[in-house]
């Protein structure tokens, strides 16, 4: 249990450093001092003026803290993620937005015809399907997800950023059925984390984001079945987008390629992994 003895900002810079070094490398625990300063009112360049300053909100600060700690992530913590410019809301029911899936939205609106029907399988927090929609008015989408849970955050999402639903959500389990949905684009990030991957990934992700939407027991299970199926209802000339796991890019290549899509393309994302891919369904196979 804390007690509050009007803290100054650097002491509670302090305080992070000290009780996260065991959790996170240093720089990553300046991002969240300074993530928890912004959700306060504090910017960058106010604690660099003057970081003497009492720190206002002193039991929340100490209780994000506290939560850290616990490695809880501290987009649970503020019950929001930033994604595209826009901040949505996250619980433990949906992944927290990524940057690489940003770079997959921004590759979507430069591709894409402006009056796109898009579908969106994996629906999460909303992150891609809304951001779609704010970059291409025109288009009309619609966005699966096998969780209730998930889609009643990416409903609440939707009419907080766009001001209106103006998407179409389903609940759907893409593995045994699809939607009524006419799609000329289909985009999907299904689950795509292996149980080696798994080995490696960090205590703040494996016990607080949903393991329905991170992992696979069959890395190309979803990749397969949502290839196939955009093969059977994309119309000639309708594009397919993933957001893949770095490890199985050429294997998703080689299937898309086999199942009928040309200009099948691999995008390597930000850091340099094989993230993102995209292809045309040119002919039947």
């Amino acid at each position: 249990m804390f007690s509050f003895v009007h803290l100054n900002l650097n002491q509670l810079n302090s305080l992070f450093q000290k009780g996260l070094q065991n959790l996170y490398p240093e720089e990553e625990i300046e991002n969240l001092f300074f993530l928890l300063l912004e959700e306060i009112g504090v910017s960058k360049i106010n604690y660099r003026m003057d970081s003497q300053i009492i720190l206002p909100q002193e039991p929340y600060c100490l209780d994000v803290l506290g939560g850290l700690k616990k490695g809880i992530p501290i987009q649970h913590l503020l019950g929001k993620a930033n994604f595209y410019g826009d901040y949505y809301k996250v619980n433990e029911h949906v992944l927290i937005p990524r940057g690489e899936t940003e770079e997959l939205v921004e590759w979507i609106g430069q591709s894409i015809p402006k009056e796109a029907h898009i579908l969106d399988i994996g629906t999460g927090s909303g992150c891609i399907p809304i951001s779609l929609k704010k970059n291409l008015p025109r288009s009309t989408i619609c966005s699966i997800d096998v969780s209730e849970e998930a889609l009643e955050v990416a409903k609440k999402n939707a009419i907080s950023i766009l001001k209106e639903e103006l998407i179409q959500f389903e609940k759907c389990n893409i593995l045994t059925d699809f939607p009524t949905f006419k799609p000329t684009v289909i985009v999907s990030n299904p689950p795509y984390v292996t149980q080696e991957d798994k080995k490696k990934m960090h205590i703040n992700v494996l016990e607080n984001e949903p393991h329905l939407a991170l992992f696979s027991d069959t890395p190309l299970q979803f990749y397969k079945r949502i290839t196939i199926l955009a093969q059977e209802h994309l119309p000639i000339g309708g594009f397919l987008f993933f957001e893949i796991n770095e490890s199985y890019g050429k294997e998703v290549v080689d299937f898309m390629q086999l199942t009928g899509f040309k200009e099948v393309e691999l995008r390597k994302d930000l850091n340099g992994k094989d993230r993102m891919v995209k292809g045309v369904r040119t002919f039947s196979a």
